[in-house]
């Protein structure tokens, strides 16, 4: 007699007598296997007292009645009856609570047969959209694991970011996370701008951006290493440039070269160009293949925060030569414990490239620093060429730890100033004294920042003044600080200036001149 293709099902014949017989057992097989359940999937021998309608899925090495049929439907109506399972059948066990379905070999778990489900998207609580490969709505998600329980996130490059948004109405108020670079970071929106909190570095230091700067530098709350970075503080003299010599120019911590066939003109000097602060290279010309340098020194206190360290190193640079320079930073180490007289290359750059007539940023990343505990020099060279009368104007110099150069940290001028105070100082109106004869005056210093070394001083000003205060204003003329009358410590000095007339010795006198000594503990 003719069977359905899939369960078996005996087909009604032309001309059959009894029809009612093969009908109703096809009903009953479909009533058996429709909208029910399998009672157990792991016997082998069948049940004494089975109930009507109850089915089973028979294992392997069945007996009695099952024998001969492990892996078909027993099912129990009257007498046992067996349905051979069709590839795809798929049934709810009930003692398991799991759905099973036939693979054409065995029963199998349908949820764990889908080894690799795939879903171009997934909606929970809520339709999927176009945007978000999984869309969930609903009041909180649990995620449980009696041995623990790991959420991995990962993203392809260091500059892309990896994060959670914080949001009201869909506008982000804060995010946190890998935020453009591979360090820990939190930011904080007002709704349009977003502002970084904190970031916890890659060595495991944290900065808490917004939290007052204490004065003193520490590796433990600034993140930048180079101090006076935005060129604030610009206490020192102008240096007019001379053919491959070194010299500090106005902005402090900073000395600058050039070097050409001839350089015939130029100084470094101090730009508040658009309010904004700069270190300046000011009408410079160079006849044969000119170069321009700058440099700073960190000092070995603070570099041993670098040791066996990722460093990366920024700044921005404006020039008007007409035409694309090409940039090379280096990072040198000292060679003795803040001795700079002999150093060692750490890294160079490739050439990095400068628009001409547009503020650009200079990059050098990811720098493996070694031992460079004895300090750090990093030096910025411009290849600028023959140049006549052109400026070169820089600012935002950073060195931090980390593989990404990021964002310029920006402290109150007075952190800076203190910081920069460490390695060069300006005195005079306010300081007092006395005559030590008719021609000289003794001036006692208390400096208000303790300085990196016993410094060296220098008279600034040839014509100071001082209040002599039972006769009235002397001028000097001075030309320098008297040597053997004069003497230099880390945390204050003494110091003799001539020059004056008709003082009385031992007469108290203040100076009402400002700025006419200058003391320097920076590097040479």
């Amino acid at each position: 007699m003719a069977t359905t293709d899939h369960l078996g099902i005996t087909l009604v014949e032309q001309s059959q007598s009894q029809k009612e017989v093969t009908v109703n057992a096809a009903l009953a097989m479909l009533d058996a296997i429709l909208n029910t359940g399998i009672i157990d999937k792991d016997l082998t021998t069948p049940p004494v007292s089975p109930v009507s309608g109850s089915l089973y899925i028979v294992a392997s090495g069945a007996t009695g009645a099952w024998a001969g049929k492990d892996n078909q439907i027993a099912w129990f109506n009257q007498i046992w009856r067996f349905i051979a399972p069709s590839e795809g059948l798929t049934f709810w066990v009930r003692d398991e609570d799991k759905l099973y379905s036939w693979n054409s070999t065995a029963w199998v778990s349908t949820l764990e047969a889908l080894t690799t489900p795939q879903f171009a998207r997934i909606g929970l609580g809520t339709a999927p959209d176009g945007t978000h490969i999984i869309n969930l709505f609903g009041p909180s998600i649990l995620y449980n694991g009696s041995a623990g329980f790991t959420q991995q996130m990962n993203k392809a490059n260091a500059a892309q970011d990896l994060k959670l948004l914080f949001q009201q109405g869909f506008t982000t108020y804060a995010e946190l996370g890998l935020l453009g670079d591979n360090e820990f970071s939190l930011k904080t929106s007002d709704g349009s701008n977003f502002f970084l909190a904190w970031k916890i570095r890659q060595n495991g230091i944290t900065n808490f951006v917004k939290e007052p700067l204490i004065a003193e530098f520490s590796p433990l709350n600034h993140k930048n290493f180079i101090t006076n970075g935005g060129c604030v503080v610009a206490e020192r003299q102008d240096f007019t440039l001379v053919n491959n010599s070194w010299g500090y120019g106005k902005v402090d911590r900073f000395q600058g070269q050039a070097s050409g066939t001839t350089v015939t003109a130029g100084k470094i000097t101090y730009s508040a160009f658009s309010g904004k602060n700069y270190l300046k290279f000011e009408t410079v010309t160079i006849t044969g293949s000119g170069v321009l340098r700058v440099r700073t020194r960190i000092e070995a206190k603070d570099a041993e925060a670098f040791l066996n360290q990722i460093g990366s190193f920024s700044c921005s640079l404006y020039h008007n030569i007409g035409t694309a320079m090409n940039v090379v930073v280096t990072v040198r180490k000292a060679n003795a414990v803040d001795n700079f007289s002999a150093t060692t290359v750490v890294a160079t750059s490739s050439n990095i490239s400068v628009p001409n007539n547009s503020e650009s940023t200079v990059k050098f990343e990811n720098i493996s620093i070694g031992d460079a505990s004895n300090g750090i020099e990093i030096e910025v060279r411009m290849d600028c060429g023959a140049i006549t009368t052109k400026d070169f104007l820089l600012r935002f110099f950073q060195f931090e730890l980390g593989a990404i150069a990021t964002q310029f940290e920006q402290e109150a001028v007075g952190i800076t100033r203190s910081r920069a105070q460490r390695y060069y100082q300006k005195l005079g109106k306010g300081i007092q004294g006395a005559f030590n004869s008719a021609t000289e005056v003794d001036l006692p210093l208390i400096f208000p920042v303790e300085m990196r070394a016993a410094p060296t001083g220098a008279l600034l000003l040839t014509t100071p003044t001082v209040q002599h205060v039972s006769v009235g204003t002397k001028t000097g003329a001075a030309s320098a600080i008297v040597g053997g009358g004069s003497s230099y410590s880390r945390n204050g000095a003494y110091v003799r200036i001539n020059g004056f007339t008709g003082g009385t010795a031992k007469d108290h006198v203040f100076v009402t001149t400002d700025d006419i000594l200058g003391f320097d503990a920076d590097f040479a």
